[in-house]
């Protein structure tokens, strides 16, 4: 559900993909730039975490208490947003007639980003990354779970299984439109334009809790280190 709720947007550009040309080729690129991207950021920061590891002592706490705070704000700023601005913004994409109109409602992706209609393979790969990668609560998402996930201190195994399942939830709600589109296009695209529906209607709400208490979470923890 992480793709899902905490990332509407990405979500919404994929569909959008999927109703322009070479709807399948290009569906399956988005959803592999999306993959690399969610894979990159979260096992570069298992790493960087795994050889920051604190000991005893308690200045080596000092970096994981500020590491959450700054995620904690990005993700409280994350829910204020999604339930002030992301519904209008859902709703007028919504409302739009063709692809162009729906990625020309995501202002912070570069220019060439919007011409959906004209994107190859290559440049759908680009935009999945792109969409992941200039969203910062999606990045902070996915730094926050490694960073859990190493100071349960728990064996490499697990560790490795559970940053697995995190990437499974991160990427198969990306992954199902795509491969139900390739199975039954005419069936699929209706459904497609009722999940479109669905997010406008219900993902501002859901998004806000999800982040917020995420948020809370980790302010929680960082005063505990810091107390």
């Amino acid at each position: 559900m992480f793709g899902l709720i905490a990332s509407p947007l990405a979500v919404l550009a994929l569909l959008a993909v999927l109703f322009s040309r070479r709807p399948r080729l290009n569906g399956l690129m988005y959803l592999l730039g999306w993959s690399a991207a969610v894979i990159a950021v979260t096992v570069v920061s298992y790493l960087v975490f795994n050889g920051l590891a604190p000991n005893s002592e308690a200045h080596s706490w000092r970096w994981v208490a500020i590491t959450r705070l700054v995620l904690g704000t990005v993700m409280f700023i994350g829910a204020w947003y999604t339930y002030s601005r992301s519904p209008r913004k859902l709703t007028h994409m919504f409302a739009a007639a063709t692809p162009q109109d729906v990625l020309d409602s995501i202002p912070q992706l570069p220019p060439w980003y919007q011409q959906i209609d004209k994107f190859n393979p290559a440049r759908s790969v680009q935009l999945g990354a792109g969409i992941f990668l200039f969203n910062p609560i999606n990045v902070s998402c996915a730094i926050a779970a490694p960073l859990e996930i190493e100071l349960a201190h728990v064996p490499a195994g697990p560790s490795a299984i559970v940053l697995a399942w995190f990437l499974v939830l991160c990427i198969v709600p990306m992954a199902l439109p795509v491969f139900w589109h390739f199975k039954d296009r005419n069936r699929a695209e209706p459904g497609l334009l009722k999940l479109r529906a669905w997010i406008v209607v219900h993902n501002g709400t859901l998004g806000a809790v999800f982040l917020a208490m995420t948020a809370f979470g980790q302010y929680r923890n960082a005063i505990e280190l810091l107390a």
